[in-house]
Order: structure tokens, then sequence, then C-alpha cells
């Protein structure tokens, strides 16, 4: 493995594993959601569509992290899906 391979692998990793931690979001308490917008913008009601977009996305996020970290365990054998992603 070159020096460019392990960077690569590094970088894929870091960014997967920050992205997994958006599991959070998916099982937190409603408080934490009301709180979290109210922060942001008190204005907001949060009813069921902030709550499904918010969880959904999360888990989105969740997801694709995980492939991300899955890709950075063999470059070469996932190099067309690591550049789809990328792209």
């Amino acid at each position: 493995m070159t020096k460019s391979d392990k960077a690569l692998v590094l970088v894929m990793r870091i960014m997967g594993g920050s992205m997994m931690f958006s599991i959070i979001a998916v099982f937190m308490p409603d408080a934490w959601l009301l709180a979290a917008t109210a922060e942001v913008d008190p204005k907001i009601p949060v009813g069921p569509l902030v709550e499904y977009m918010a969880r959904g996305w999360s888990a989105f996020y969740f997801m694709l992290g995980g492939l991300i970290w899955l890709f950075s365990t063999d470059l070469t054998r996932y190099l067309p899906a690591i550049r789809w992603v990328s792209w």
C-alpha cells in the first residue's frame, strides 16, 4: 500500500466514522430534537414532517458513512464505487 493509499484510507475512515455519529439523532429523545430546533430557529414548529426529515436524513448519513468506511477496507476492489460516491 502506497503512502497516498494510506492517506486516502485515513481520510475515508475519519469521514465515514464521523458520519456514523449521526445514528445518535435517529434514536435521540424528542426533547433533544425540540431543543436543537429551538436553538436554530425558535419560530419553527416541530411537527411530524420536521421529525421525519431530521431522523430520516440522519439515518441516510449513517448508512453513507458506513459505506465509506466499508470502501476504505479494500481500495482496489471498491474503486468504481469510491469514484462514484466521491463524484
